[in-house]
């Protein structure tokens, strides 16, 4: 399992070998579960990361995909440059809890084991860990309508 928190520490983020994620939100002193997915991928999700201004996230898989998340009410489009993606949107608590809608997905055909965003603030830069050793770049400018063009920077073979 991994766990981690969105940057407001509004939301903690649950990744398992199980296939499974969870958004656990806070309400007050408590925490609940706002969103469950039970199969979020087809394989062991071993990776998890927050955007840097938390509008999304980020999970990679052995079944070598990167999926993006977003909860609802971000408004967050993705438009490919270089790969295709898949957003999936949270419905908030309330609002048929824990269901999503598939939009596209980031396939490398090889095993996802890490995922990190980095806190830049003039774009998005986004680091894929690869189970062949190598890490991936991609940056995305950040724009005022929330569109985001991942485009892969560079490929750092570390074995």
């Amino acid at each position: 399992m991994q766990l981690e928190f969105s940057h407001d520490d509004s939301y903690l983020l649950a990744v398992s070998r199980d296939l499974g994620l969870s958004v656990i939100g806070r309400q007050g002193a408590e925490w609940k579960v706002i969103a469950k997915v039970a199969k979020a991928h087809s394989r062991i999700i071993w990776t998890c990361s927050w955007a840097p201004d938390d509008k999304f996230f980020a999970t990679g898989s052995r079944d070598g995909t990167v999926r993006f998340f977003l909860l609802l009410y971000s408004f967050l489009v993705l438009t490919p440059t270089v790969v295709q993606l898949r957003i999936w949107q949270f419905v908030r608590e309330g609002e048929s809890q824990g269901s999503c809608k598939v939009a596209q997905e980031f396939s490398l055909k090889v095993p996802v084991t890490a995922v990190a965003w980095a806190p830049v603030r003039s774009c998005y830069l986004l680091a894929v860990g690869l189970e062949s050793g190598s890490i991936q770049f991609y940056t995305s400018p950040i724009t005022q309508d929330g569109t985001i063009n991942l485009t892969l920077q560079t490929t750092i073979p570390l074995e």
